[in-house]
């Protein structure tokens, strides 16, 4: 059995749209063309700032890249690639991005001299097809005199689940492809077995390794046991060996941990055992091996459990 390790949703957006190369064929395929040609994509560059505040995390990640103009100012844009977490519609969206880019622009106030217009793409991949309600669709009906009072901006948006496989197929980045026709077949697993091979395919050039192994671990994180020896079966042999050797270092990964799981139970009921005989925390804790800050934690636990 391969006990899988966590690789989320989350983990997966992060490590792929770090990569430049996708960034930039993801701007080039789904911002609008006369957005496009405004920017500088020469110049894109991933930025480690995060507008995402603990209050949003349940809601959204980001990747923020920034980029030159191409105008006479050189001015800048910062171009945020937010991952909408949650796997439904949420009617809310507008509001939740209305606070994103407040958090954004607030930061920049507070850490550099001039501030940059954010260009927010949202990415959707959840299991219902997603419809955007702004802020002015919430409110209703409004008179004019009253509808100047909602703040309006824009944004972009790719609902992948929306889109069909034939769009998906026709990107002209094949890396980019294989990255989306996951994401959109993530949460139906027959599908996902089906189209495979089309995802795949783009690692059969030796040069376009370097994602393998992330996009096997995300697909292999969000899989029955039974659908993972089937996708070793059919593997082409081109990649099938180190799809192999991959499997085997997932699997040698969740054994650690499942050792480091098991240990640390042996501890626990060592610590509740012990408490009840009547024994100090610095006992316990030099039994266990654990700080007596988590020991008291233990038994707190253990008695809210009583």
């Amino acid at each position: 059995m391969i006990d899988k390790i966590p690789f989320s949703h989350d983990k997966f957006f992060k490590v792929v749209m770090s990569n430049i190369k996708l960034a930039k064929a993801l701007i080039s395929n789904f911002l609008p063309e006369k957005l496009i040609k405004s920017l500088d994509l020469d110049t894109l560059r991933l930025n480690n700032t995060q507008f995402v505040s603990d209050d949003l995390k349940e809601i959204f990640s980001d990747i923020i890249y920034e980029c030159n103009l191409k105008d006479k100012n050189n001015k800048k844009v910062f171009i945020s690639f937010l991952l909408e977490h949650k796997s439904y519609f949420e009617k809310l969206t507008a509001l939740q991005l209305l606070r994103y880019m407040t958090d954004g622009y607030v930061y920049q106030s507070k850490n550099q001299k001039q501030l940059m217009p954010i260009i927010p793409l949202v990415i959707y991949h959840g299991k219902e097809k997603w419809k955007y309600i702004s802020l002015e669709e919430l409110f209703g009906y409004l008179p004019g005199e009253i509808k100047k009072f909602i703040p309006l901006f824009d944004f972009e948006y790719l609902d992948i689940t929306g889109k069909s496989e034939k769009d998906l197929r026709n990107i002209g980045d094949t890396l980019l492809k294989s990255v989306l026709l996951t994401q959109k077949y993530i949460f139906d697993k027959d599908k996902l077995l089906n189209k495979l091979s089309t995802i795949l395919e783009v690692f059969y050039n030796e040069k376009e390794r370097n994602l393998l192994e992330t996009i096997i671990v995300y697909i292999f994180d969000n899989i029955e046991e039974i659908k993972i020896q089937e996708i070793l079966l059919i593997l082409p042999v081109k990649i099938k060996e180190e799809v192999m050797t991959i499997a085997q270092k997932l699997k040698k990964e969740g054994i650690k941990e499942g050792i480091k799981e098991g240990e640390y139970r042996a501890k626990v009921k060592t610590i509740i055992n012990g408490y009840k005989k009547g024994l100090s925390i610095d006992i316990l804790s030099a039994l266990s091996d654990l700080n007596q800050e988590n020991v008291k934690k233990i038994i707190d636990e253990h008695k809210n459990q009583d």
